[in-house]
């Protein structure tokens, strides 16, 4: 696509490919398959009106991209997964014989890193790893005054990322604090550092020695992109980073349905942007009377 081509979604006017100066990201990148389609709806629509980048980008199994087009605003540019793994497909790494749902979790992982790294980027450009379950609830700055990269904490703290993490790289935790955040915003330059960290150490291309690692030992979770990323920049270029307290919040599932257009949803993420500035609708939450009322409480008391 031409670098000049421009598209609308919504009132936001998208220039593709470069990032001209007032733009702050050259990508944000979403991984989505069709079980997440209703948070991606939602999602879609609001990540290009708060977060400014010159690309949008979906990438989905191949079989589901014309479907994701039907939902999808225009100004996202949508791909298949094969395009960011060599070719291969689930297929592909179902022989491995993880455990059910193993592949698609490692995969979606392995997904959003290869299109972080892509040989199209500006190796200056900031890309923005961004899940697609999470919808931004007002205007997001990820670059502070002295050109840091402004990142988001979590809470969790599972060991066995972190001994995954120090087989690969002989990398251990750098802060007190976790990377899952549902998204992070990254220098080009230092994912491709990092890609190349990893393909050296074990002599293999990325998604091959990620599941290299997996050991069994666990039912899923023995590898996060974002704290084996996140450790990885901070342990590197920690002077380009910054982390900000804001809140955010994970489970607006248990007090509704992500629904784009739903009263109640919109209600919900309207009360949400009172206090934080993001909201995931993770798929196995249930809504519930108790759950919205929970949310509430939170949302309402500091």
């Amino acid at each position: 696509m031409p670098s000049g081509f421009r598209t609308s979604c919504g009132n936001h006017l998208v220039k593709r490919i470069h990032a001209p100066s007032n733009l702050e990201f050259v990508r944000v990148v979403c991984v989505c398959e069709k079980r997440g389609g209703e948070a991606w709806k939602l999602a879609a629509r609001r990540v290009p009106r708060c977060i400014r980048a010159s690309e949008y980008l979906l990438v989905c199994p191949d079989e589901q991209v014309l479907g994701f087009r039907a939902i999808t605003p225009a100004c996202w540019v949508i791909r298949p997964e094969s395009e960011f793994l060599g070719g291969r497909d689930k297929a592909d790494f179902d022989k491995i014989g993880l455990y059910p749902g193993g592949v698609g979790w490692y995969l979606q992982q392995i997904v959003k890193l290869q299109a972080a790294v892509d040989s199209r980027l500006d190796v200056s450009g900031v890309v923005l790893i961004w899940d697609a379950d999470t919808v931004p609830l007002r205007t997001l700055n990820f670059i502070d005054e002295d050109g840091r990269l402004i990142h988001f904490a979590g809470q969790e703290r599972h060991l066995p990322y972190f001994e995954t993490m120090d087989r690969m790289l002989g990398l251990r935790r750098q802060v007190d604090y976790s990377f899952i955040a549902q998204c992070l915003a990254v220098r080009v330059s230092w994912v491709r550092e990092f890609a190349a960290a990893i393909e050296n150490a074990s002599a293999q291309e990325l998604a091959s020695a990620v599941f290299s690692q997996w050991q069994g030992r666990v039912k899923g979770g023995e590898f996060s992109e974002y704290e084996m990323l996140g450790n990885f920049a901070m342990s590197r270029h920690r002077d380009g980073m910054i982390k900000t307290d804001a809140p955010w919040i994970r489970d607006a599932g248990l007090a509704a349905r992500p629904k784009a257009g739903g009263i109640w949803c919109n209600l919900l993420l309207g009360l949400l942007a009172t206090k934080y500035c993001y909201a995931s609708f993770e798929r196995w939450h249930r809504p519930s009377l108790s759950g919205a009322l929970g949310i509430l409480r939170k949302t309402l008391h500091s």
